[in-house]
């Protein structure tokens, strides 16, 4: 919800970036060249005054050095950031990272410059650090996964499988490139860790699992035995447990489906690694009857990851889950419909998470304000999160304010469980789960010196009435961050509403899989396709969110604005991404982008895509 700026962050100049890799780093580095440390210092200087051309030549003479200085690769990066040349400086910041791969800062710094960018021509250290990233729970691989997936397709491996895209079995006859693609390093760890967003890594997967399957029926054709690691099918078994399985199955592989779990409950004792996995190509495991048994037996690394993540994980998030007591009754008839598509579709599961760093009120207010708050606020700094859904919001929080206590309340159990799960994983400690209706947070008592309601308050059956409840619970001082639906972005995603509400009326997992399905196969031309551009379509609980939700309300900007005058609060920054920004700029040259709702507004008619997500802003007592 309040992630870390880290264009604040670089602005402090080239003096952090080195401090910070001093303070976090493990071992001493190897002596740097006197020269350089004295090049590198000119650089600083010219960059702290803003001389972005001169302090970038003195870094690149700096690299003609000593091209693997952590130190100089970032503070060149950032020179070109802040110039907007942000793809120039991916492969500074790659080698900094390199040359400090613990450094939390500057992995944060990566992370954040690869989002929405592909790597060109990746060299073998370049995959080997964004595997690493990939790996790393507290980055996001919502954002890296551009990189991710230009990397997997740009393998010899992909381009055969999409090749035989039209056979009955993509892995007859054996391939050897198909088999190292199997196993590279990078798609094994971004299975399990990424929802897989772009169709055609979506079919070609689909494909490969449906050649899993049918290889593991003895009574299948005899074929030479495809090169398939079992770690491949745990991997793609996370992957399908990830996304709620939502990749497309044909009627003659749910029937062998079917049959390879009756077998397998027949004699669950004797199943084997491989026979579980491929069933967990497809369900999970947790539904198995005696599912319980499988915990005690002793597997295999890779399939020990299926067991925690499919049984372990969900007998602890029931446990946690029941932890919660409700701080409010939930008796509102769309309330009650919403927390009952959310206990069957908590939203989002996820597994990883930007941290931005910690930060202090005061910095966030100033950063808002343009000045620091005139009273401290009392300490320990008090946040809502009303709606926290499955706890990414809440745990990035926690990150930001370590010291804050943090009550997130949500309508959905299952949501909470998952959240607190992931709290526990994470230690994350200050941050309260409770179950509870936003329309009747006003039981729980204020002020809040923070709160945050994202994508929330559109899903109420009065949007304005739980606004209403929020704006009395936060304190005279305190920041509000709100995201609501445009109306004007989900026009495409309107059409989809209305063609899945014919298709799926029950919103079952194979209605919405046949849905899904109908819109992929939907020609080039139809809006719809937009769809394929969103995150939220390849996971079933996202897709369900996104086009099959059971209560939702749109706005436009000239609505917003009505709202927060009705509410006496004042608008202090809307944030859009770089694109938008650039448009703004174009249109509206001198005039505030932060704040300025009616100027946006004629943005958001020439480009009504700005705000696909929601509008996401923040404000404050007027």
């Amino acid at each position: 919800m309040l992630l870390r700026l880290l264009r604040d962050l670089v602005a402090r100049g080239p003096r952090d970036l080195v401090g910070a890799r001093q303070a976090k780093q493990e071992a001493p580095s190897p002596p740097t060249p006197p020269d350089v440390g004295a090049i590198r210092a000119l650089g600083a200087s010219a960059h702290n005054a803003g001389q972005w051309r001169e302090a970038e030549a003195h870094y690149r003479r700096a690299l003609g050095v000593d091209a693997a200085d952590a130190e100089t690769n970032a503070n060149l990066a950032v020179v070109l950031r802040e110039q907007g040349r942000k793809l120039e400086a991916i492969p500074f910041l790659l080698r900094s990272v390199q040359g400090a791969p613990a450094d939390p800062f500057l992995r944060r710094l990566l992370a954040d410059t690869l989002v929405g960018a592909e790597l060109v021509a990746p060299s073998t250290s370049d995959r080997a650090t964004l595997t690493s990233l990939c790996d790393d729970p507290r980055i996001s691989t919502l954002g890296l996964f551009p990189a991710i997936s230009g990397v997997l397709r740009s393998h010899a491996g992909f381009a055969e499988l999409r090749a035989r895209e039209g056979a009955d079995d993509v892995l007859d006859p054996p391939s050897t490139q198909v088999s190292l693609w199997m196993r590279d390093p990078l798609l094994l760890t971004a299975l399990p860790r990424t929802i897989m967003a772009d169709p055609t890594l979506e079919a070609a997967l689909t494909r490969l699992r449906r050649s899993v399957l049918r290889h593991l029926d003895p009574a299948a054709p005899a074929l030479d035995t495809p090169d398939v690691p079992l770690e491949f099918v745990c991997a793609l078994a996370r992957n399908g447990f990830l996304s709620n399985y939502a990749f497309f199955a044909a009627d003659d592989e749910s029937a062998a489906v079917r049959a390879l779990q009756s077998r397998l409950e027949a004699s669950l004792e004797d199943a084997t690694e491989r026979e579980l996995a491929v069933l967990a190509l497809y369900a999970p495991l947790h539904r198995l009857r005696e599912a319980g048994t499988l915990r005690r037996r002793a597997w295999s690394p890779a399939f020990r990851k299926l067991i925690d993540e499919q049984i372990e994980d969900r007998l602890r998030e029931a446990a946690l889950a029941a932890r919660h007591p409700p701080v409010t009754p939930i008796d509102d008839p769309v309330s009650l419909a919403v927390n009952a598509q959310y206990q069957d579709n908590p939203y989002p599961r996820w597994n990883s998470v930007f941290d931005g760093g910690a930060m202090t009120f005061g910095e966030l207010y100033a950063h808002l304000h343009g000045h620091p708050p005139a009273h401290a606020p009392r300490e320990p700094l008090r946040i809502l999160v009303a709606g926290c859904g499955s706890g990414r919001e809440s745990i990035q929080l926690a990150w930001q304010f370590p010291g804050a206590d943090i009550l997130a309340v949500d309508l959905s159990l299952a949501s909470l469980g998952y959240a607190a799960r992931m709290s526990e994983k994470l230690g994350v400690t200050n941050v309260a789960y409770r179950q509870g209706d936003v329309l009747k947070l006003g039981s729980v008592g204020g002020p809040f010196d923070i709160v945050g309601s994202c994508g929330v308050l559109h899903h109420l059956r009065d949007p304005m009435e739980g606004w209403r409840v929020l704006r009395d619970l936060l304190a005279p001082h305190g920041l509000m961050k709100i995201a609501l639906y445009s109306r004007r972005a989900r026009q495409s995603i309107n059409a989809a509403r209305e063609f899945a509400a014919r298709l799926a009326p029950a919103a079952s997992a194979d209605e919405m899989r046949k849905v899904r399905r109908a819109i992929l196969d939907l020609p080039a031309s139809d809006p719809m396709r937009d769809l394929l551009s969103l995150q939220d379509f390849y996971s079933l609980d996202e897709f369900r969110d996104l086009v099959l939700h059971v209560q939702e309300h749109q706005f436009s900007l000239p609505e917003i604005a009505d709202c927060l005058a009705q509410l006496d609060l004042r608008l202090l920054a809307l944030e859009s991404g770089d694109a938008a920004r650039g448009a703004f700029a174009r249109m509206h040259p001198g005039r505030d982008a932060r704040t300025d709702l009616a100027a946006w507004d004629e943005v958001e008619r020439a480009h009504p895509g700005s705000f696909i997500g929601m509008y996401t802003f923040w404000c404050c007592a007027s």
